[in-house]
Formats: C-alpha cells, structure tokens, sequence
C-alpha cells in the first residue's frame, strides 16, 4: 500500500469517502498486494453461477457430490457477509440453502437459480455501484464502503475486464483529475465499465518460422503477414521486436472486454496455433514478441501494451542473499535424510517446472502435483483433503504474522520516522523484531499515549488508519483470533477444492476456466507457504532433519496455540499478548 493523494480535494477532509475509496481500488488491484486485501475469486452472484455448473457437472457425473456440500457452505458463508445480496434475494437465504441437499440434484440446481437470477450479475454490479455513490459521499462507513469496492471489482473481473484496464481507468477518471468534482470523477470512473466487448485487432511480431504454416494458423483465426498494418506507427514498429531482420506479423481479431483481455485472448489463440504445429516439428519453436499492438475498431490508433507480470511472480520473494542463506539451510538439513531429500527435489522439481512455463494451466497442473507431493506420510484422507490438512497447520502460523508484517511496512512507507519512534517508545531494540512491538503498541494500555500520537498522525491517511482500526478489532482477543484463524483455514478449503475440481477439468474435460491466474496465483502461494512453514520449523528446531518431522513440529505448536486462545474469558496482559496475537512464529523474521 503506498498513499496517492487526489488532485483538486478539499482541506476539510469533506472528500475523504472518496479519497479512501481510491485508495481501496489502487491497493486491491496492484500485484503485488497481499492476498487478504486483492479481489476475491468470487462473490455471491459469481459463486451461484459456479454452484450451478458444479450441481450440473455432478449430474453429469463428471465429478463426484462430496463437492456439493462444500459449494453450498461457501454460499451460504459468503451471503451472510454480503449486504448487497442479502438486499436482493427476494427469500430467506438460509432456508433455501438448507433445502440444498446432494441426494436431490434436480430440486437444488432450482434454488440455486433463484440465487442466480436474484444475484444477476448486471444487477448485482449496478446495485454495488448505487450503495457505494452514496457511501462514498457520505464517507463514513469505510468497512462497508471497502467490502462493496471489492465485490464490485470481483464482478468487473468475472465479466471479463482486467485488473490492469481498471487500475489504468482508476487513474484516468479519478486519481489524475483535478479539473472535476469528485462526484463526476466518480460517476466517469463507474461510466467506463458498460459491460460490452468491444472488437480488437491485436498484432505480434514473429518468427519467419510461422510462414511454413500460414495457412493452418488462417485457419484457426489468425494471419500471417510479411508487412505490418499501416496504422502502426514507426515508433511502435520499432518497439514491437527486437529481432527487426526478417520478422513477420501476426494479427488476430478478437472481442473483449478491454484491450489488456484482447491482448491476452489473442496470445492465447497464438500458443494454441504453434502448440498444434509443434505436434509436427519439436527442433525449432515459433517465437513473437513480448509487446502487442492492440488497436480498437472504430479507434484511429492502437497502442503498445506489454505482457502482463505472470501469475507466478505475484508473490512475495526473499532478497538474494536471504534466500541463499535459506536455500543452503534446506539443503543441508535435509540433505540428511535421503527419502526427505527427495520428496525436497520432487517439491522444487514441480514449482520450477510451474515458473518455466508460460501456459496458466500446466502451470496449474503442476502446482497441484507439488501440492499434493507436500503431503507427510502422516496424513491420511481422501487426496484434497489431505492437501488441505497438510496446509491448514503451517498456513495458520503465518497467517497473521504476515497481516501484521504488511500493516507494519505500510507504516514505514507513509512515515517511517514516525514509526521508528513509536517503536522505540514501546521499547524496540532490534528491527527484526517490530511486528512483535507493533502488537504491543496497538494493545496494551501503558502505550495509549504512544499510540494516539501515532493515530493522530495516520488520520491523514484514511486508508491507512482504516486498515489499523480493522486489524486492531478483528484480534481484539484471544477468542477472536482464534475465529478469525478458523474462519481462514475454511476460505482456503473452499478455494483448494476449487483448484483440485479446475485441475480435474481441465484433464477430463478441457473445459476453459475463466481467470485461471488467479487460482495460480493462490496455488503457488499455498505452496509457498507450506515451503515457508517447513523452513521455519528448521529453523526453530535443529532435530527437525525432514519435512514430516517439521509438519509434525508445525502441528504441535498450533495445538498449543489454539488451546492458549480458547480459554475461556482469556484477556491480554503484557506477558501474552505476542504469544496469543502472532503465535509461536512471533519472533521470527519475516521471508522478504
């Protein structure tokens, strides 16, 4: 999160609604933000469109009921959170869900339409955007004016706009203007998303290679030229390869959403074109460039547009030389244990063969594998379950310890001198260890002073002091860290299953899934984590020589931490609070 302040605001804070609000988009649709704060895969009106092909696709026996019960359950946990759709579903939600059951398909694929239909997802956008002018406005209701921003984008992303065609509009219409009222910024920003596709012609530039099978690639929606459209620019021509000498053009027609989709749509089409002729010829590949010219019909010039950052790389990386320290850590502890050792190859063998690729479903199918690969002997169950057993101890030692880490370096970038004395205040005498000041600060009463000072100056950033003011009521005690634990342990088995049934259909079926990415995204965080976790207990135990003993290790230790957090009328003193907060990983430093 990096503050960017609005053009043309008034001092009196009487714009801040709409201040906040684009600071919400901004964060939500970077790359690299953190998973808790991106889009969501899905909201209401998207998941009842999924439960419906899951309740069809159980029919048609293509998978197995035990993923009804689960489809139902995220329903219904995520309607009770959505005040949007609890405003259009014309029938009590709860009951319809309860008469759901896997034994009679045909009658719960009808309530799930209702849902559907009640949650349409024009409706269901165009009444996100008439609660959030008036929320905006008004600009007080932050928690509900965040919850809607990112159900809202949820939507634009499932009707097939991208990420980065709403961040580019979010800039346009609102964060660049300062000529307009923040009320018509807004109403532009809402006005550029009419839900229509729009016809593009995009053009690579490639390999001579691709004129040996011109006529096979006109075939299958794309041509083959020696000389480029004569809209093209020279500057952008120039740009378009590297490889000036004797390239050749490829363009594709396409419909889509924004130009970034047409973009996306149309390298698609031109993987699917070499992956056929490389059935054919495997020594030399057909190559094209990285930059796309995308134009718009009707539009009297296109633009340049570079390749998206791959879903692999949205992550959080250490710096090189802490991930050499951490790699030769892994080698040499589990370079002790042979079997260990080459579950550790086998693990790093698939995430690697994730990253080479460019395709987002190998790059799912491996991920899986690797996931699955992560299982300890331990584990017994049915394969995703399993996979979600093995995870659910290692991702909830993280979990907060990573909210409070991204909250703390969000700190430092808005004023880092200010928080290097309010640290200093609570009594912090090594940086590695601020995350484990930060809880105290925000908890306990001998540091109110500190932290008023500290929120006083954060009132100048609305989202930033949102984000504190969440976060401090969310772990406000032992018992609601715990909720909050569990209650993430259940969202990441619902979008496990989510990529095992999208793996299954991809093999069995080759049924195309609509923002792939994102479930890459996620599975390669999971596996990320598990790989942080395993190396942590490494780290905190020198007799842990293999990944089951770290597993069993990890295990143990959230037992204990679960047991501190359910008892009973538990309150935090100045001996607890870092313990029952952030875990038994508290002290540890963070990946990056």
């Amino acid at each position: 999160m990096k503050q960017s302040l609005l053009l043309g605001l008034a001092d009196d804070r009487s714009h801040e609604g709409y201040q906040f609000f684009a600071e919400c988009l901004d964060e939500m649709l970077f790359e690299y933000t953190l998973d808790t704060y991106k889009p969501s895969s899905h909201n209401p009106s998207t998941l009842a469109a999924e439960a419906i092909e899951v309740v069809e696709d159980i029919d048609a026996g293509i998978i197995d009921r035990g993923n009804f019960e689960h489809i139902r359950d995220e329903m219904r946990f995520m309607i009770s959170k959505d005040v949007i759709a609890k405003s259009l579903l014309p029938v009590d939600y709860e009951k319809l869900l309860n008469e759901c059951v896997a034994d009679n398909i045909s009658q719960s694929k009808i309530r799930f339409e209702l849902i559907l239909v009640s949650l349409a997802a024009a409706k269901y956008c165009n009444t996100c955007v008439s609660a959030l002018r008036d929320l905006v406005r008004i600009g007080r209701e932050k928690h509900e004016i965040r919850f809607i921003a990112r159900s809202f984008v949820t939507s634009l992303l499932r009707l097939g706009y991208t990420r980065r065609f709403v961040r580019e509009v979010l800039r346009e219409k609102i964060q660049l203007v300062k000529d307009k009222s923040p009320e018509q910024r807004l109403e532009d920003f809402f006005s550029a998303f009419d839900g229509k596709a729009k016809n593009y012609r995009v053009v690579f530039a490639g390999s001579q290679l691709f004129k040996k099978f011109a006529q096979a690639s006109q075939d299958m929606g794309a041509s083959v030229a020696e000389l480029p459209p004569a809209e093209i620019s020279p500057e952008d021509l120039e740009k378009l390869s590297v490889q000036a000498a004797g390239r050749i053009f490829i363009a594709v027609e396409i419909r889509a959403m924004d130009k970034f989709a047409a973009r996306r749509r149309a390298e698609e089409k031109i993987e699917r074109i070499t992956n056929v002729y490389s059935l054919f010829h495997h020594a030399i590949l057909p190559a094209w460039s990285e930059f796309a010219w995308v134009m718009e019909k009707g539009e009297a010039q296109g633009s340049l547009i570079r390749p998206p950052i791959p879903a692999m790389s949205r992550t959080l990386d250490a710096r090189p030389t802490k991930a050499g320290v951490q790699m030769a850590l892994a080698v040499r502890k589990f370079g002790l244990e042979e079997e260990s050792m080459e579950q550790f190859d086998r693990l790093v063998g698939l995430h690697g063969a994730a990253g080479r690729t460019s395709s987002t479903s190998i790059q799912l199918l491996n991920l899986w594998s690797a996931l699955e690969s992560s299982v300890p002997k331990v584990v017994r169950g049915a394969r995703v379950k399993s996979v979600s057993d093995t995870l659910r101890p290692l991702m909830r030692l993280q979990y907060v310890c990573n909210i409070f880490d991204d909250l703390l370096s969000d700190m430092f970038r808005f004023d880092s001198r200010l928080v290097k004395k309010a640290l200093r205040d609570v009594g912090d005498q090594d940086g590695n260890l601020s995350r484990v000041n930060l809880v105290k600060l925000m908890y306990l009463d001998v540091h109110q002073a500190t932290r008023n000072e500290a929120l006083t100056e954060l009132s100048s950033y609305p989202l930033l002091l949102n984000r504190w003011n969440d976060i401090r009521e969310r772990f406000k005690s032992p018992g609601e860290v715990r909720k909050v634990l569990d209650t993430h342990d259940q969202r990441v088995e619902w979008q496990m299953r989510r990529i095992y049934r999208t793996r299954n259909l991809y093999v069995h079926s080759g049924r195309k899934v609509e923002l792939l990415d994102m479930l890459v995204e996620n599975a390669h965080g999971y596996l990320d984590t598990f790989f942080d976790g395993i190396f942590a207990m490494v780290k905190m135990e020198s007799s842990v020589t293999t990944i089951d003993h770290a597993w069993l290790v990890a295990s143990e230790r959230v037992r204990h931490w679960d047991k501190m957090l359910s008892v009973k009328d538990a309150v935090y003193t100045s001996e607890n609070v870092v313990g029952l907060v952030l875990g038994p990983m508290a002290q540890l430093i963070r990946r990056s």
